[in-house]
């Protein structure tokens, strides 16, 4: 029962990679066979580097951090394909073809994951400029970090405002922005989503951050530089730039990791919105040129 399952899940996956194809059948058929071997072994890579974090977490790098979190983003993926297909049929393959993301990344085309990372890019671009506007009607504490001469200086100035106060207990438009910093529900859903959403965000760029401080940032893939520059709003543009942006952020939160986490927390929030409002203010300078 249950290989009948992921068997009908894999053929909703071919009917949906090929839908939107204009090539031969033939050559969707290879397509889907290498697509196929691509998420079984990074499944299988998973399974390993998560052993290797439970008994080894020293020696977990970018490169296998990002392996570990993608493939888990499409083993979800893949579960879910799986109940929708038992529920909704070959009715699944028009609901895909309208919501390719459901695809796990091995099937996805490079269109479909530039309008994934564009979309997040533009949510968190929202969710920075009304995060600013609330926190104007308060006191202006962001306001005045944005003027600061320096991201250091800037950093050093939201932390010693919000000194006392940690991020759970940020005004509600303010916290409600933050959630969707971390890709968050709508506002609609309950607090505790929230919450979750930003916790996990929080927890996600600190692991990060550990994997990158073991690794030779020259040396990581074009795609998996962009990854970590975008989880962590730093522009993404030439390499250079990147690579600056990354060893920026590791500097900057290197001596908040020695601090209680609620600095800690502080410190990547508060850097994730300066690096994304740096980003909105060179992309405004440009369009105006």
């Amino acid at each position: 029962m249950i290989m009948n399952k992921w068997l009908s899940a894999m053929v909703v996956l071919l009917l949906c990679a090929s839908a939107r194809a204009s090539v031969p059948w033939s050559d969707q058929l290879v397509r889907f066979k290498q697509s196929s071997v691509e998420l079984y072994q990074n499944q299988w890579d998973r399974l390993s580097i998560m052993k290797e974090r439970k008994e080894r977490p020293d020696t977990i790098d970018f490169m296998k951090h990002y392996k570990l979190e993608q493939a888990g983003v499409d083993f979800g993926k893949m579960l879910s394909l799986v109940w929708l297909t038992l529920y909704t049929k070959w009715y699944t393959p028009v609901t895909v073809y309208f919501f390719p993301d459901m695809l796990p990344s091995a099937f996805q085309s490079q269109a479909v994951r530039d309008k994934r990372s564009n979309d997040f890019s533009e949510r968190r671009r929202k969710a920075v400029l009304e995060a600013v506007g609330a926190d104007a009607a308060l006191g202006g504490v962001a306001t005045n970090a944005l003027q600061a001469s320096s991201k250091g200086k800037a950093l050093e100035h939201i932390i010693s405002a919000a000194h006392d106060l940690s991020v759970h207990e940020l005004p509600n438009n303010v916290f409600y922005a933050t959630s969707r910093l971390f890709d968050g529900p709508y506002r609609i859903f309950p607090r505790p989503l929230h919450k979750r959403a930003i916790n996990q965000g929080l927890k996600k760029l600190a692991e990060g951050d550990l994997a990158l401080r073991r690794s030779k940032l020259d040396d990581l893939p074009l795609p998996v530089l962009k990854s970590a520059c975008e989880e962590r709003g730093v522009a993404v543009s030439g390499r250079s730039e990147m690579l600056t942006g990354l060893n920026e952020w590791l500097v900057l939160t290197k001596s908040a990791d020695a601090k209680h986490k609620t600095s800690t927390d502080k410190t990547r929030l508060a850097l994730v919105a300066l690096n994304t409002a740096s980003a909105i203010r060179r992309h405004d300078r440009r369009r105006s040129s």
